[in-house]
């Protein structure tokens, strides 16, 4: 069984293998509405339903049969791609697997993600130390390098990102999660052209995607604050219109994804006029973030909800939640950029501030906790 709604590379390796050596019987599956990072759109591929309202026990019982006449079909037709495109091919012959080997190895790989686990809440040095614990990137497993690349990110070490995905064997790189990564650490390091340049190569090649229309959003929200900061009224309004339209995008791809929501519903608000669409959006927005809590998927999108509601008891209640999550470094800065914009934009308006600017001093002081902005 293979669920292809997942951002592992490692599932790409293990569906490739499988393909090769098995003619039938492999499974696929993906969650309504979810997005996959592979081209496997006419595959037959049985689609789930997330928990959620809307999801009933006889809809998770009828998956459950269809999952299971799936397995216990006699599979007549073959269901690789290699094995239907390529005449003559057959499975080639496997060892017996040697089980003490297979548990060294997933033994070393337990060992190395509680590494980098350890290594993201000390900081940038001591992951740079894990990686030196790796050795040769290119023989790691798939998955280990992600979570080294994931670690980079989360001390926001931009420039070590780059320098990680130079490092990796092509197959790994080129992987949709990666190369999303790769845009989000060039735009960070102020490489935006390069980055957006990505991000539309995988916009064409793989389709909608809300985590790709989200850091393209990013790149113009940037380049709107740049534009700002330097007194270019008429880019600073062509780049938030931008902005505003990628990530609209995103959330309407997928309307679970929260980031992209609150972000388009925060540009909505500070344009001159304020976009009558950003009251639309919110009651999306609230259940997204119930769904998220719900999952247990902790986000700081609480506080960004109520400050741009204006719920001022709502937002101190949801900063002391903040305070007490371990949120890394550049996510306590994304949170303080938020609401320093939406500060500024009602300033503009002549509207009371004094509690937004309680609520970023606070976010600047969980900053200073952590060891300063991320660059």
């Amino acid at each position: 069984i293979v669920d292809l709604t997942t951002s592992n590379p490692n599932v790409l390796y293990e569906l490739g293998l499988r393909h090769a050596v098995r003619p039938s019987r492999t499974v696929l599956m993906k969650a309504d509405g979810g997005e996959s990072p592979f081209n496997l759109v006419a595959s037959n591929t049985l689609i789930y339903r997330l928990m959620g309202e809307s999801v009933t026990f006889n809809d998770a019982l009828e998956f459950q049969q269809r999952l299971a006449s799936a397995l216990m079909s006699e599979a007549s037709e073959h269901d690789s791609p290699i094995f239907r495109l390529i005449e003559g091919y057959t499975a080639p012959q496997i060892a017996a697997r040697d089980d003490d080997a297979s548990r060294d190895r997933a033994q070393r790989s337990n060992e190395l993600k509680q590494i980098l686990v350890a290594a993201r809440a000390k900081g940038v040095e001591a992951v740079r130390e894990a990686e030196q614990q790796l050795g040769d990137i290119k023989t790691q497993d798939p998955g280990i390098v992600t979570d080294l690349l994931q670690a980079y990110r989360s001390v926001g070490a931009w420039e070590d990102m780059l320098a990680l995905v130079g490092k990796m064997p092509a197959p790994l790189a080129e992987t949709v999660v990666v190369r999303q990564q790769l845009a989000l650490a060039l735009n960070r390091a102020g490489r935006g052209e390069e980055a957006e340049k990505i991000l539309r190569q995988l916009l064409v090649a793989q389709g909608a995607s809300s985590e790709t229309y989200g850091l393209l959003g990013r790149i113009y929200k940037d380049r709107w604050q740049q534009a700002l900061h330097s007194g270019d009224s008429t880019h600073a309004s062509e780049h938030l219109k931008r902005a505003i339209e990628a990530y609209r995008n995103g959330f309407e791809t997928d309307w679970r994804d929260v980031y992209t929501g609150i972000n388009a519903a925060m540009l909505m608000e500070v344009k001159t006029p304020s976009d009558a669409e950003k009251d639309e959006l919110i009651p999306v927005i609230r259940y997204a973030i119930k769904r998220h809590r719900a999952a247990q998927h902790p986000e700081y999108w609480d506080l960004d909800l109520a400050v741009l509601t204006g719920d001022e008891k709502g937002a101190h209640n949801a900063l002391s939640h903040v305070a007490s999550m371990g949120l890394t470094r550049w996510a306590v800065e994304s949170a303080t950029n938020n609401v320093r914009i939406i500060r500024q934009a009602r300033e503009r308006r002549k509207q009371n501030v004094g509690w937004l600017r309680q609520i970023e001093e606070r976010l600047l002081k969980m900053m200073e906790g952590r060891g300063g902005l991320a660059s």
